[in-house]
C-alpha cells in the first residue's frame, strides 16, 4: 500500500471513532430519580464508646513500664456495635446494628444510605443506641423535600445535623445542630 492510502485510511479511522465517541457523548439520558421524587441520605461516621473503660494505672504499674511509654491510664480498643433506626413519617426505613469498624472492632461505624421519596414535607426521627442509655441519641427533623432535591442527615461523633439542600447546584439552606 502506497503512503498517501495509508494516511487516508487512517484518517479515516480516526473520523470513525470520532463518530463513534460523538454519538455516545449526550446520551443515553440518565436520570436517577423520578421528577416528582427527592432523595434522603444517611451518612454516619460515627465513634462508639469503648467495652471496657479506661483504667487508671497506679504508680507501681506506671514505673514497670519503659521510661518513654508511661502512661496515666491504659484503654481497651474495642468499640460497641450501635443500633440504627431511622424512620420516617411513621415508616421505618432502617433498622439495623452495626460493628465498629477495624481489625480490632476499634474503628468508626461509616454508613451512607440512600432513599428516593416523593415531594412532600417529612418527620424524621433517628435514633443511634449504644450500650448505655447515656450514649443513645435521639433525634427528630421535620423538612420540606422539593422534587430532585436531597436531604442529608449527618452524623458525626459529637453531632447530628440535618442538611437541606435544596437542588443539585445549590447550598445547604438548614442546618439544625443537636
Amino acid at each position: 500500500m502506497t503512503k498517501p492510502a495509508q494516511i487516508g485510511i487512517q484518517i479515516l479511522s480516526w473520523a470513525l471513532l470520532g463518530a463513534l465517541v460523538l454519538a455516545f457523548a449526550d446520551g443515553p439520558a440518565f436520570d436517577p430519580l423520578p421528577g416528582d421524587h427527592g432523595r434522603l441520605t444517611l451518612a454516619i461516621a460515627h465513634l462508639s464508646e469503648r467495652l471496657e473503660p479506661c483504667r487508671q494505672l497506679s504508680e507501681a504499674e506506671r514505673m514497670e513500664l519503659p521510661p518513654t511509654r508511661r502512661v496515666t491510664e491504659v484503654c481497651e480498643r474495642a468499640r460497641t456495635p450501635v443500633k440504627v433506626v431511622l424512620i420516617v413519617n411513621e415508616r421505618m426505613l432502617l433498622a439495623r446494628e452495626f460493628e465498629p469498624s477495624g481489625f480490632h472492632d476499634d474503628g468508626r461505624i461509616y454508613l451512607v444510605e440512600r432513599w428516593p421519596l416523593p415531594a412532600g414535607h417529612y418527620r424524621a426521627e433517628l435514633t443511634l443506641t449504644g450500650r448505655t442509655a447515656e450514649t443513645s441519641r435521639h433525634e427528630i427533623f421535620e423538612f420540606s423535600l422539593p422534587h430532585r432535591a436531597n436531604a442529608v442527615v449527618d452524623v458525626e461523633d459529637h453531632e447530628i445535623r440535618l442538611l437541606n439542600v435544596i437542588g443539585r447546584n445549590e447550598e445547604h439552606t438548614k442546618d439544625q445542630t443537636s
